[in-house]
């Protein structure tokens, strides 16, 4: 996983940032914005796949399945993936800021690496199921336990891994 990972950032920082990436100045503002919008895109395009590639019935189940041996995940369970669903999830990422990028021209580097650590971070705060009961991190718990409950049962839900939104919609 760890040497797909790489070759899959390599080959967008090497062959596909140059278009998408800028050093110019932009307002904090529209960092912010970008940045949402990046982590909104990029998780409906997983929400996708997750929900219809990984938990389909194709061969990719089976490469999935490999991730869901963890029935009481812990953090070191998010990296527990096959190299080809690491790729999948890393290009995926990648993918959706070139096709921001086309729409709505090149991001600068900060709106990039911002939405990059999040979208990582989630990932691995997905697979904690911590129990904390203040503000704002009981929200947190709750998305930890959904998450729990669908490495139980893969068709429980929880197909994305930065909202709930698109469970709810779908």
């Amino acid at each position: 996983s760890r040497y797909a990972g790489l070759g899959a950032n390599l080959v967008f920082i090497l062959g596909i940032a140059p278009f998408f990436v800028t050093l110019s100045p932009q307002p904090w503002w529209q960092v912010i914005a970008d940045t949402v919008t990046i982590l909104m895109v990029y998780d409906f395009f997983y929400y996708l796949t997750h929900r219809f590639v990984f938990h389909g019935q194709s061969f990719m189940r089976q490469v999935h399945a490999l991730h869901h041996q963890a029935r009481n995940p812990i953090h070191i369970d998010a990296y527990y993936v096959h190299p080809l669903e690491t790729f999948i999830g890393i290009t995926l990422f990648m993918g959706t800021i070139a096709l921001l990028g086309v729409f709505m021209g090149p991001f600068h580097v900060v709106t990039v690496a911002i939405p990059y650590v999040i979208f990582q971070q989630l990932n691995i705060i997905n697979h904690t199921h911590v129990e904390l009961d203040n503000f704002p991190f009981k929200t947190l718990s709750w998305i930890t336990a959904k998450h729990a409950v669908h490495h139980e049962n893969m068709q429980k839900g929880n197909y994305a891994t930065i909202t709930l939104l698109y469970d709810k919609l779908f």
